[in-house]
């Protein structure tokens, strides 16, 4: 199916959500639903958490959501819906400045760092200790090259996923997608891109314990709608 990009920052954020106050109130990867939520099972859901009348400090339960890949397509919007439901948002990008004029940054804290940097990233200087309970994983390659989908798609994820559990955050978001199936089943014609979030997916598998957690979003494709989301 494809997907509004608003209903697409909602998903990422229920994931989110379902951090609830503890990790013991963590849903197991196991126990997700497979397939994509219908528009109703969104409504319902997002009328739990109060997302159709959202009140900083009442509607939200309070994580520190932390959104890397935050100057893209699809993490502009989830910053925006993570900010508009009151919860404490920190944007990670490569290059600050193209973030200081741009509304949708409006109430998040802007953090500019080099995720590619593995050993920055576990020095603790991405994610302080404390400082973020979901982090929502949206960085994405541009060329979709072998040498880039592994450097970004599979390498500077999985640094942040490793910095996220370190620094006691308990659940990560990616954002996958469907056709990994194709990666899943050695098709002829499956994508380098698709084989990298396949093996991060594998990652974070083997990354998740009793504390930390992860869930991967799998859309088949976004649009910007005619209303202009």
């Amino acid at each position: 199916m494809t997907i509004p990009i608003s209903m697409a920052a909602t998903v990422f954020l229920l994931s989110a959500l379902l951090l609830i106050a503890s990790a013991s109130a963590f849903v197991p990867s196991s126990s997700l639903p497979t397939q994509a939520p219908s528009q109703s099972s969104l409504g319902m859901v997002g009328n739990l958490f109060g997302a159709n009348n959202p009140k900083p400090g009442e509607s939200c339960t309070g994580e520190q959501i932390a959104v890397v890949g935050s100057t893209g397509y699809i993490g502009k919007a989830v910053v925006r819906e993570s900010i508009r439901r009151g919860y404490p948002t920190t944007a990670v990008m490569r290059d600050i400045s193209k973030a200081k004029d741009d509304d949708k940054f409006n109430g998040a804290t802007l953090k500019q760092f080099d995720v590619q940097d593995r050993e920055a990233c576990l020095s603790g200087d991405l994610f302080p200790k404390g400082s973020v309970d979901a982090v929502v994983c949206c960085l994405a390659s541009r060329t979709g090259t072998k040498k880039d989908s592994y450097a970004i798609d599979y390498q500077a994820s999985l640094n942040c996923a490793e910095a996220a559990k370190a620094a006691g955050a308990r659940r990560f978001i990616l954002l996958s997608a469907y056709c990994v199936k194709s990666a899943e089943r050695n098709d002829p014609y499956a994508l380098q891109f698709q084989y990298a979030k396949m093996e991060l997916e594998k990652k974070l598998s083997e990354l998740a314990d009793s504390s930390f957690d992860f869930v991967s979003v799998r859309p088949t494709a976004f649009f910007k709608s005619v209303s202009g989301q």
